[in-house]
């Protein structure tokens, strides 16, 4: 594929990602400006990584040949907001990376896969990472470097379904909160405006 090919096709699917919702505007400034600047397909597979996660546009690949499936996809923002909504996790191992930045992954949509599981290798610093999931899923939190951080799960003490996350790494005067709540909770916040 031709280095402008390839450049287009990212744009494209940022734009995809941007009309559903999963990026904000900020967010999708930044990769096209990125994208755009970009000199050589080392580049290009770099910011192919970090918009992986939002899945194809228009029936291309997820992401290009030289990303290994095998690896977890890496996600690294700087000063920046990461959401993800909807049917989004195609991995089950993710990277984050977040300096003065903040992730929300929403895994609602998941709540009737009957064994989903995902494992969340962090490094933050001074971010918040907040995690929406099922009422009765598992979420374990085990921080090797926890610098000034917090960790907040107001949900049922000891949730035995079979649905698992796991967060591991580190934090630097970082939050990590868990929301729970049930996926009918995305139809109500939708006609009623309520949070999410």
């Amino acid at each position: 594929m031709e280095l402008q090919e390839y450049r287009d096709s990212l744009i494209d699917r940022a734009a995809s990602a941007f009309s559903r919702d999963e990026l904000d505007e900020a967010s999708f400034e930044a990769f096209v400006a990125r994208v755009s600047a970009a000199s050589d397909p080392a580049e290009l597979d770099q910011a192919a990584a970090r918009l992986a996660p939002l899945g194809p546009a228009g029936g291309r690949s997820s992401a290009p040949a030289s990303v290994s499936a095998a690896e977890p996809r890496s996600i690294s923002i700087s000063m920046s907001s990461w959401k993800q909504r909807g049917e989004w996790a195609d991995e089950r191992a993710y990277r984050l990376d977040g300096k003065m930045s903040n992730f929300k992954l929403d895994f609602r949509a998941y709540a009737d896969d009957p064994d989903f599981r995902i494992s969340l290798d962090v490094d933050l610093s001074m971010s918040n990472l907040k995690l929406i999931v099922p009422p009765d899923w598992r979420v374990d939190v085990d921080l090797s470097r926890n610098s000034a951080s917090s960790v907040k799960d107001r949900g049922p003490v000891g949730a035995r379904g079979p649905n698992r996350v796991v967060v591991r790494g580190s934090a630097s005067m970082s939050n990590i909160k868990v929301l729970r709540r049930s996926a009918d909770g995305l139809f109500l916040a939708f006609l009623f405006g309520g949070r999410r």
